[in-house]
C-alpha cells in the first residue's frame, strides 16, 4: 500500500503549490484570514482517496493528451469540493462537530461565520481550478461531472436526505438512496475525472464508474462501523454519533453490515482485476482495513 501514501504526499505538495500562489496577491487582512482558514481546511490531513482514485483512473490508460502533472491539478477540484462538504458538515446547524482529522473544525478554530464562507470559498475553487487548468478537448464534460455528482442529484441531496432522515423514519431503500448520493457521488466523479482526463472510452469509464460505485457505498459501511467499533484517536473526530436511526448497523445489523462491506469489496477486486489494475485492488481492500 505504499503507492497510497506516495500519491496522497503528492496531492499534498500539489495543494500547498496552489494556495502559495496567494502569497504574491495584493490582499486584505481579512481575506487573508478567510484563505488561512481555507488551507487550513484543506491541508489538515486526510486520505486524499478521491484524488488517488482519480490519479489510478487516469494512469490505466496511455494515450493521454494532457500530462500527469497537468491532470493532478485538475484533480485538485475534487479536494477543493469535498473539503468544503467536510467543513460544512462539521457547521453547529449540521452535525456540530469540533474535530476533524484530530484537530479543531474550521468553525471551532475560526468561527462559525467564517466557517461558512471558508465552505463557500472552496466550493467557487473547485470549479475556478477546474476551468484554469482543466484541458480544452474535456473541460464542459468536466463541470457537468463535477455540477451534477455534487449537487441536488449528487452530494448536497444527500446531504439534504441525511438532515431530513434525523427525525423521521428511514427505510433501508432510503438510506442507501442517502449515501449514494451524498458519499458516493463523488467518489463516483473521481473516477470519471481520471478517465475521461485519460480521454477513456465510454465502455472504459462505465467499468470503472461501476467499481467506484461500489468502494463509495463500502467507504460509508466502513464508516458507520468505525463509528461504533473505532479508536477515537486514530479516527480523529469523535465517535459514537452517526448510529441514529438512519445508520447502517441499526438498519441492518452488524454481521450484515460487515458482510455487506465485504461483498463490495471482493466485487471491486473483481472488477479491478479485469482492468488489470494491482492499484485498484488495493485501494478497495485498504478501504475495507482503514482504521480511520
Amino acid at each position: 500500500m505504499d503507492f497510497l501514501e506516495v500519491y496522497s504526499k503528492e496531492v499534498d505538495q500539489g495543494l500547498n503549490i496552489f494556495f502559495d500562489q496567494f502569497k504574491s496577491k495584493k490582499l486584505g487582512v481579512s481575506e487573508r484570514t478567510l484563505l488561512k482558514a481555507s488551507r487550513y481546511a484543506v491541508t489538515n490531513g486526510g486520505k486524499r482517496i478521491r484524488s488517488v482514485l482519480a490519479l489510478l483512473c487516469f494512469e490505466l490508460f496511455t494515450d493521454h493528451k494532457v500530462s500527469r502533472a497537468q491532470a493532478l491539478k485538475t484533480i485538485l477540484s475534487l479536494e477543493f469540493l469535498h473539503t468544503y462538504s467536510l467543513v460544512h458538515d462539521d457547521l453547529p446547524t449540521m452535525d456540530n462537530d469540533t474535530l476533524r482529522r484530530g484537530v479543531p473544525t474550521v468553525w471551532k478554530k475560526y468561527g462559525e461565520s467564517t466557517g461558512i464562507l471558508v465552505g463557500d470559498m472552496l466550493n467557487s475553487l473547485a470549479f475556478e481550478n477546474l476551468a484554469k487548468t482543466s484541458p480544452v478537448f474535456c473541460l464542459q464534460k468536466l463541470v457537468m461531472v463535477l455540477g451534477e455528482c455534487s449537487g441536488i442529484e449528487g452530494m448536497i441531496g444527500g446531504q439534504m436526505r441525511d438532515l431530513w432522515f434525523e427525525e423521521k423514519e428511514c427505510l433501508p431503500k432510503e438510506l442507501l438512496e442517502t449515501h449514494r448520493k451524498k458519499t458516493g457521488q463523488l467518489i463516483h466523479a473521481s473516477a470519471q475525472f481520471g478517465a475521461i482526463l485519460a480521454s477513456a472510452s465510454e465502455e472504459q469509464l462505465k467499468t470503472l464508474t461501476q467499481y467506484a460505485d461500489k468502494i463509495g457505498l463500502a467507504f460509508q459501511i466502513k464508516d458507520d462501523l468505525l463509528d461504533l467499533e473505532g479508536d477515537e484517536a486514530s479516527v480523529g473526530k469523535k465517535l459514537g454519533k452517526d448510529i441514529a436511526a438512519k445508520g447502517f448497523i441499526k438498519l441492518f445489523g452488524m454481521e450484515t453490515s460487515k458482510k455487506k462491506l465485504s461483498t463490495l469489496i471482493e466485487e471491486s477486486v473483481q472488477i479491478a482485476d479485469t482492468l488489470k489494475s494491482e492499484k485498484l485492488e488495493q485501494l478497495a481492500i485498504f478501504i475495507q482495513q482503514r482504521e480511520k
